[in-house]
């Protein structure tokens, strides 16, 4: 085409090359009419001709040359616009390709994760993981939600220590719990067994641990938003631990020691069940209704402003304690230890039997401790207010007493082997 246009210009240059030297005699003496007609008193009206005649000229060249710049811009443009689809297809073809690839490899991790062999699953672990950085607003809640079903199913509450994979356990613990992707999400790993299992991480965030046997050792933690109903803990060791707007319902504790623990903001606490346990310079400032803490040892501890009601404390020591302004009702402190323990509202309807001014207690010595209570009552080490005690029962602990109290001690001991075969 370019071509054709190239040979039509010249022949018709050629033809006006020899038009106008054909007719040159004829066109010249055209342009001195012209030059005479148009300007009559100059006498350099021929110059005149000849300038208008070469700016004409130039003028139609430039309108020519524009018009062949504005050809070209669009072929400039037409061309952009051409590449720009190319790549734009390009584009879509390589994010095709690219999600298939991601889709195959999902669909290959999801599989590994049904392996036996160890290292294939923890192959698939970190695939899942990998693909859920890579697009954490499609795949992160996908992978969490997937990766918290595997650790349900490894470290299910039924079985023991040793058929449960700690390798796989802790690596999904340790993605799940530290990385930012992950903490808006939900995360539910329930009725587990992570006896064995480290949370080392600074914050918990929306994590559903109920009826899950939790870690022998917690340290430096800040649980938010986290449900931890029905948990359970054999001789476990928490300290530095901060458990805000967290649920913490019927959950069970046996032998363990809380130091530095500031409960806060919680709710749905109710029916605790503490035996033996030691609280060392806690802060327990929510509502516990209906809990038993049985045998245990409080030390430099604050149990905030809110009232304690129907709450059995039995065969408990309570040293450098104060109440504040909590109002205690319907509570047994019977066969209890008190030093330097301060209250200064109501204490109403609450049985002090075999009261004594001593806080050295020794866990798991439940009924020795007992028998120290029996025909004593010395309430020098309570420090409260006469005018608001109220309906109390305050004597010597007979052996009737002490007989109604191992029972109940007892009966909280089953409840652990009744879970046990519960779960079997």
């Amino acid at each position: 085409m370019n071509l054709k246009k190239t040979i039509l210009i010249l022949f018709g240059l050629l033809i006006l090359i020899f038009t106008i030297s054909y007719f040159r005699i004829a066109i010249i003496h055209f342009l001195e009419e012209f030059a005479l007609w148009a300007y009559p008193n100059d006498v350099n009206r021929n110059a005149e001709i000849t300038k208008l005649i070469i700016n004409i000229i130039g003028g139609i060249v430039v309108i020519f040359g524009l018009r062949a710049a504005l050809i070209r811009a669009k072929a400039s443009q037409n061309s952009v616009e051409i590449q720009s689809k190319s790549i734009d297809n390009q584009t879509t073809q390589i994010k095709l390709s690219t999600q298939s690839q991601t889709n195959e490899v999902f669909k290959n991790a999801v599989e590994h994760l049904g392996s036996e062999k160890e290292s294939i699953v923890l192959g698939g672990i970190y695939e899942l993981h990998f693909i859920a950085t890579e697009n954490p607003s499609k795949y992160a809640e996908i992978v969490s939600n997937i990766l918290c079903s595997k650790i349900r199913t490894e470290a299910s509450i039924k079985k023991e220590a040793e058929d449960i994979s700690k390798t796989i356990c802790q690596t999904i613990i340790d993605l799940i719990l530290k990385t930012n992707i992950y903490n808006s999400l939900d995360k539910d790993i329930s009725f587990c067994n992570l006896n064995s299992i480290k949370f080392s991480v600074e914050e918990i965030v929306n994590t559903n641990l109920n009826f899950s046997r939790i870690p022998y050792e917690l340290e430096n933690i800040n649980f938010t938003n986290c449900k931890i109903s029905g948990t359970k803990s054999i001789i476990g060791r928490y300290k530095n631990l901060v458990f805000d707007n967290c649920h913490l319902f019927g959950s069970y504790f046996r032998g363990t020691q809380f130091t530095n623990v500031f409960i806060k903001n919680s709710s749905g606490i109710n029916k605790l069940i503490c035996l033996d346990c030691e609280f060392n310079d806690v802060l327990l400032h929510f509502d516990f209704t209906a809990s038993k803490f049985l045998g245990c040892e409080f030390k430099d501890t604050s149990f905030g402003i809110l009232d304690l009601s129907s709450i059995d404390f039995s065969c408990s020591s309570f040293h450098n304690i104060d109440f504040g302004t909590s109002k205690i009702i319907n509570c047994n402190f019977s066969g209890c230890g008190f030093v330097n323990t301060k209250t200064y509202n109501w204490i109403q309807n609450c049985k002090f039997l075999g009261i004594k001014n001593d806080s050295k207690y020794y866990s798991l010595f439940f009924e020795k401790q007992l028998e120290k209570s029996l025909n004593v009552s010395n309430m020098k080490g309570l420090s409260y207010n006469e005018t608001t005690f109220l309906k109390n029962t305050v004597s010597k602990l007979t052996e009737q007493e002490m007989e109604k109290i191992k029972k109940v001690y007892q009966e909280n001991l089953d409840i652990d082997n009744k879970r046990k075969k519960a779960n079997r």
